[in-house]
């Protein structure tokens, strides 16, 4: 199967059905499928050709969706990310397209206008030419990159038969509307954007790839959306934009929130003014969806991400590998039979994350009795604050316990006097914090666990993908102490 075989089913079936909306530019199933058409034609006229690769660096979200669907379609492989296109895993690519905000930054890259994009004029009927799709579902399709919130990200290669599969496997775990109409406001580079946009195409729902945040509570009822897929990040910044008195919405079905934890004081709001039922999801693009649970399960199970989903196997494990008694904290480990078992071009760190048919995502976690996973942090991330372990989501909680605190990120800061480790917590302010105060709260909640420094900042550093900086944090924390007076 190519991935590209529902949405040509669908524009068939039901051509005038809305698919995508990006900032208010509407295009209908039988208009989606032309475009993808008329892309594909224009790229087999540049001399592409099944087994070849092409990076696409397209700000515009329906336009970078499109082309990588018209990539599929001929047998082209997809490559989405800024990270793999700039060479990450050494990969050989054909062509290069870009539109005017990012061709600066792609050298040789072809720049592509509105014109690719656009949808065709001439009536549903007139359209009588089809560009066959390539047949082969084990040919690679897609290339991503991980997340790279440790270190260089790693190139992950993916088929249409591995996109299908994933794609059932969520289907089976992942309770979502039938007929989703659903805003994603995570990037279409990103695996998870890509295929939560694919997935409701495949459907024939609606997906919304752009809209401004606060154009949110009138875009719902007025769209008639029932479901949102979101970061944490994105979350916060979305309800801080809502106007006083907005939602909750009676439409809104599901809200669905990963790639990172979710805070439960923010779990809290999102079920106050957007909807009841906000799932929390954990995954990787290594392997896809793990595990999800509904937010209100999060109340007093700290770390908690999810119930492992069917086909899933999530063990934790010491320092020999060995398995570990039930909710014993270890190194998570993970399989199943939609993990990927290479990086493209990296046998160095494929061989430290895939191990005897296990993915190492690098998280340090538990797994209960009942198939219920929490993540204490990742491996590198986990803070030996005088030999006192220390989880920075531990912190972070207690920190965004404080009205005033917006965002909150602990991390473990080198003292070069004595050689240690100390934990830090850097804090974005909604208000004046007064650093006293809650450094005394930290004190009474955490006792030798609280950090040892609060560190006020305007903004978390984060990657395009939303994911932290840790040593820039470090960074800033050194810098912050150089001018302390």
């Amino acid at each position: 199967m190519n991935i590209t075989d529902p949405i040509g089913r669908n524009a068939r079936l039901a051509p005038l059905a809305p698919a995508i909306l990006h900032y208010g530019e509407l295009l209908t199933y039988s208009q989606l499928n032309a475009v993808v058409d008329s892309i594909a034609l224009r790229l087999i006229t540049l001399g592409l050709a099944p087994g070849q690769a092409a990076g696409v660096m397209l700000t515009h979200g329906h336009a970078q969706l499109a082309f990588t669907l018209a990539l599929a379609r001929i047998g082209v492989t997809a490559v989405v990310s800024r990270d793999a296109v700039r060479g990450t895993g050494g990969l050989a690519l054909s062509a290069t397209f870009a539109d005017g905000a990012t061709g600066a930054e792609a050298s040789g890259a072809t720049v592509v206008d509105e014109s690719w994009w656009r949808a065709p004029t001439a009536p549903v009927a007139a359209r009588s030419r089809s560009v066959p799709s390539h047949p082969d579902g084990s040919a690679t399709c897609l290339v991503v990159t991980s997340s790279g919130t440790t270190g260089v990200p790693k190139a992950i290669a993916l088929s249409h038969d591995m996109l299908r599969a994933r794609q059932y496997a969520k289907w089976l775990a992942f309770r979502a509307p039938d007929v989703p109409r659903q805003i994603c406001s995570l990037g279409m580079e990103s695996y998870y954007g890509f295929s939560t946009a694919l997935r409701t195409l495949w459907m024939g729902g609606l997906a919304v790839t752009g809209i401004r945040w606060d154009d949110i509570p009138v875009a719902i009822p007025f769209h008639q959306l029932n479901s949102l897929v979101v970061s944490p990040t994105q979350l916060g910044r979305m309800l801080e934009s809502f106007p006083p008195g907005s939602g909750p919405f009676p439409g809104l079905q599901v809200v669905e929130v990963g790639g990172s934890a979710l805070p439960s004081r923010l779990a809290a709001a999102a079920r106050a003014q957007l909807c009841g039922n906000v799932q929390v999801a954990y995954g990787a693009a290594e392997l896809g969806f793990v595990a999800s649970m509904g937010s209100g399960l999060l109340e007093g199970r700290p770390g908690a991400v999810g119930y492992v989903a069917p086909g899933v196997e999530v063990q934790a494990v010491g320092t020999e590998d060995q398995p570990l008694a039930a909710s014993t904290e270890g190194l998570l480990r993970i399989r199943s039979a939609t993990c990927v078992d290479a990086y493209v071009g990296d046998p160095a760190a494929s061989a430290r994350a895939f191990r005897r048919g296990w993915f190492y995502p690098g998280d340090v976690g538990a797994i209960a009795d009942d198939g219920l996973i929490s993540v204490a942090g990742r491996s590198g991330e986990m803070i030996n604050a005088g030999g006192v372990k220390v989880s920075p989501r531990d912190i972070e909680d207690v920190v965004l316990r404080n009205p005033n605190v917006g965002e909150a990120a602990a991390f473990a800061m080198p003292n070069p006097a004595t050689g240690l480790e100390e934990a830090w917590v850097a804090v974005v302010q909604k208000q004046a914090v007064d650093l006293q105060v809650l450094h005394r709260y930290c004190l009474n909640e955490l006792g030798v666990r609280a950090p040892r420094s609060i560190m006020i900042v305007g903004g978390l550093p984060r990657n395009e993908r939303g994911k932290l900086l840790v040593d820039e944090l470090v960074r800033l924390a050194r810098a912050a102490k150089k001018t302390a007076p």
